[in-house]
């Protein structure tokens, strides 16, 4: 049980530099810059496709326009030699129609003309400010990895020590270790506190699995899932 209590020490210093690395300003800068940089190129190349798009649905929207106006164009040059009053109805008829086409095609060519001007401009704005933030986000990144060169040594050393203790300690006491540390339970072990005491969750244990534990050595807590011990 020496071995294991030690293991678990040593890794609740690695896990304490750890999160002092985490929660530094220099990680926290970091990752916000990184995060909102990512962001900005997710957003440019989501744009970079909208704006494709727009451009052939330009390109359609303009060649049915052309069309339409041909067609108001022939049709009107017709009605100025028509003298059936039918035939000039129809004409005339098709003539309006296609003039409301045309209206319609025109507002969608200037609607989505004016959105492909947005996005230009969006796209104009990000180049120019994205030197800016990727430097930024390189000196965040490099006044991180400084603040985590001053602790590297210190941790690689935490980490031999844990890789010789768990040569040391039975696979399936390590193996319940890292299961219950992988779900944020830590200390994974803790010691019967009084006669009857969860040492991580107070909790009372009941005197059946006291025994039990005399005999053993350990038990899990059905409680909060740690493995209890005796300190002796």
């Amino acid at each position: 049980m020496n071995y294991v209590l030690e293991y678990q020490q040593t890794d609740g210093k690695l896990r304490a530099i750890e999160k002092e690395l985490n929660n530094s300003a220099e990680r926290i800068r970091y990752k916000k810059l990184a995060e909102n940089l990512k962001s900005a190129e997710d957003t440019v190349r989501k744009m970079e496709i909208k704006t494709n798009e727009l451009n052939i649905m330009l390109t359609n929207l303009e060649k049915k326009l052309q069309s339409s106006k041909l067609s108001m164009n022939e049709f009107a040059s017709n009605v100025d030699h028509c003298i059936d009053l039918q035939e000039l109805e129809y004409l005339t008829k098709k003539v309006s129609d296609l003039g409301k086409t045309v209206n319609g095609y025109e507002k969608e060519i200037n609607a989505v003309t004016v959105q492909i001007e947005d996005m230009s401009k969006k796209y104009d704005n990000f180049r120019q400010n994205y030197p800016t933030a990727k430097k930024q986000t390189d000196d965040a990144r490099t006044a991180f990895r400084t603040l985590l060169s001053t602790r590297q040594a210190e941790m690689d050393e935490l980490k031999k020590q844990l890789e010789q203790l768990e040569g040391k300690i039975q696979p399936e006491i390590i193996e319940e270790y890292k299961k219950l540390k992988n779900q944020g339970i830590f200390p994974p072990f803790v010691p019967l506190i009084g006669a009857n005491q969860c040492g991580g969750c107070s909790m009372e244990i009941p005197s059946a699995q006291v025994f039990t534990l005399n005999e053993k050595g350990l038990l899990k807590c059905e409680n909060c899932r740690r493995i209890v011990y005796i300190n002796k």
